[in-house]
């Protein structure tokens, strides 16, 4: 099966487990979608659990890897959608055409979520995942990841 349409390239910025990257890639590749990471990272390229998680579909990974924000900006090519639970519009919500407009996904850290000053910089690009939040303070990022594709294909 092949896709039909193209879906957003996934950035990860200062993403801090391996294991997530790695889960993150394969899901990249099977859609074929390019995975940009933005450092700092909490882990090395080298690491066992990065290259486990993304068992032997490396080679079929679009991995662009930029040294800083600032050096992200200066690829990026089009409109990005920042998934944070700060978010006022959940991705559900929005329009198949925003969607299908948007280039980039964006995904914080793990640990910390966005640097401080990407909410004020992005706040009309803030969405969120359908989430109950009184339940749970987040999903994981692989999972937010894999959601946010999801219904990006649907839409």
């Amino acid at each position: 099966m092949h896709l039909q349409k193209q879906v957003p390239d996934i950035v990860l910025v200062s993403p801090v487990i391996a294991q997530n990257t790695g889960t993150i890639a394969r899901t990249c590749a099977g859609l074929g979608n390019r995975l940009h990471i933005v450092r700092p990272c909490g882990f090395t390229f080298e690491s066992r659990y990065l290259r486990r998680a993304g068992l032997d579909y490396w080679p079929s990974v679009k991995l662009c890897i930029h040294e800083s924000w600032e050096m992200f900006l200066e690829f990026q090519s089009g409109p990005c959608i920042f998934l944070s639970t700060r978010g006022k519009r959940v991705l559900t919500d929005l329009s198949p055409e925003e969607i299908q407009a948007t280039q980039y996904f964006v995904f914080g850290s793990e640990s910390s979520g966005f640097p401080p000053s990407f909410y004020e910089t992005y706040a009309s690009e803030l969405v969120q995942l359908p989430v109950d939040l009184s339940a749970i303070r987040s999903f994981n990022l692989a999972v937010s990841v894999g959601m946010a594709l999801g219904i990006a294909v649907a839409k």
